[in-house]
């Protein structure tokens, strides 16, 4: 059981080293960190850029900008259409872009704050 547990293990590692992804020129994936490029406020997958302050904010109801939207955005790293309440369950299975659990596993609340 253990090896199972070790090879599982080295799986993930080996699909998040392997990952072969050209991020959208907007949002700039600019942000390094463990080898991997993030966009701003990846710390906060649900929160969107507010475009007047830059500020991280509850995404409207109603797609943002490219250069605004969050890490759950359709077509990107989820499936959230930003027609509904932010209270709602939202996710980052991935679209277009590799699903964010694909490397950080389950590290961020599935709901807005």
């Amino acid at each position: 059981m253990r090896i199972l547990a070790v090879w599982f293990g080295i799986m993930a590692l080996v699909a998040c080293q392997s990952r072969d992804f050209s991020p959208p020129s907007e949002p700039a994936h600019d942000q390094r960190e463990d080898g991997f490029l993030h966009a701003r406020g990846y710390e906060r997958p649900f929160l969107c850029s507010d475009p007047a302050t830059g500020d991280d904010v509850p995404c409207p109801i109603g797609r943002p900008d490219r250069a605004d939207l969050s890490c759950d955005a359709a077509g990107c790293h989820g499936d959230n259409d930003y027609s509904q309440a932010q209270d709602v369950d939202r996710s980052l299975h991935g679209s277009d872009g590799p699903s964010c659990w694909t490397c950080h596993d389950q590290e961020w609340s599935g709901r807005t704050e």
